[in-house]
């Protein structure tokens, strides 16, 4: 069909939008995008549903926005349409239209990261559409929401991880700077991500130095008999240090009396929040094979009930933070 005609079609529902007749224009949307559907013009399709996600949205009618939305992935899946950048960039502006408070963004981010495992990718969906997702939560300052998918990002992901712990401990209330990046580490060591964890403690340093408090670091080589290693300690945050020891820990082999020594170093430090203090606890059965083999597996149960639909909160108090131990996937 001609770019012609089809820009005309998409004139007339937008007027239709534009004098307030919502569902007349999202019924009409439907229809003549089975009509493109049905004559295998797929790309004039996803264009004629972008088009009324953006309207519909920006004129605040979410629900049919999210419907379009749901319409457009429906196809990719009835289609067994195969992701790739093209898709990733139509999924991820669609998920742009909605405000980042508005429900229909996250219901949409999770139906696309479910199809997105289905089709080959990662069990909690493709990194770089939660980078995607993550890097707009971010922007806009939702650190948890952004920490939920950066997890599951790429390494890209792990640098704005960085950052955003650093942003967020010098905005927050917390006592201790370092509490956000803790929580960022521990995770990334219970999803075996360590080169991601790395990075982000590695970013996280670098703003810490560049900072107006860099003066508070100080470097300390750590020498073992198999490698020599330097951390940047802290005179203000014994979690910023705990996290760097963490890191130091893991990557050397047979280092369970370290994990034990680390844990009563800081024993006070993790006391104050059950989310740090189950993390850690994580770590030490499944990279040191202590405790219960069977241990509940909290970071995968939270998303699986994220992938599931409904999201249950955490045991936890929360902690300094004030947040429930399930907020690292409450997407919702």
């Amino acid at each position: 069909m001609s770019s012609q005609r089809i820009a005309k079609v998409l004139a007339k529902l937008e007027g239709e939008v534009a004098a307030g007749n919502y569902y007349e224009a999202h019924q009409m949307y439907h229809s003549v995008c089975q009509r493109y559907v049905k004559q295998k013009q797929l790309n004039d399709a996803f264009d004629l549903l972008q088009a009324g996600i953006k309207v519909l949205a920006r004129h605040g009618q979410y629900g049919s926005a999210l419907d379009l939305a749901l319409r457009m992935l429906d196809i990719f899946e009835d289609k067994n349409l195969a992701l790739n950048d093209e898709g990733r960039a139509r999924f991820v502006e669609a998920f742009d239209e909605f405000p980042v408070g508005e429900s229909g963004g996250r219901e949409f981010a999770r139906a696309v990261l479910r199809w997105s495992a289905k089709v080959g990718g990662p069990q909690f969906g493709d990194p770089l559409l939660h980078h995607a997702f993550g890097s707009r939560y971010y922007r806009e300052m939702a650190y948890y929401e952004a920490e939920a998918h950066l997890l599951y990002g790429t390494v890209d992901s792990g640098k704005l991880l960085g950052y955003m712990s650093w942003d967020f401990g010098q905005q927050s209330d917390s006592p201790d700077c370092g509490y956000f990046v803790a929580r960022v580490v521990l995770q990334l060591v219970c999803l075996k991500k360590i080169h991601h964890a790395m990075v982000a403690l590695e970013t996280y340093i670098k703003a810490y130095q560049q900072s107006t408090r860099g003066s508070e670091l100080a470097s300390e080589p750590l020498v073992s008999s198999t490698s020599r290693l330097e951390v940047r300690l802290s005179s203000q945050s014994p979690l910023s240090n705990f996290a760097q020891f963490l890191l130091a820990t893991v990557q050397r082999d047979g280092s369970a009396e370290l994990y034990f020594g680390l844990r009563n170093q800081y024993k006070a430090e993790l006391a104050t929040d059950d989310f740090l203090e189950q993390l850690y606890d994580r770590i030490g059965r499944e990279i040191y094979e202590l405790g219960p083999k069977k241990a509940p597996n909290m970071l995968d149960d939270l998303m699986k009930s994220f992938f599931g639909g409904g999201l249950g909160g955490g045991g936890g108090s929360g902690g300094r933070s004030g947040i429930s131990a399930g907020s690292v996937s409450e997407l919702d």
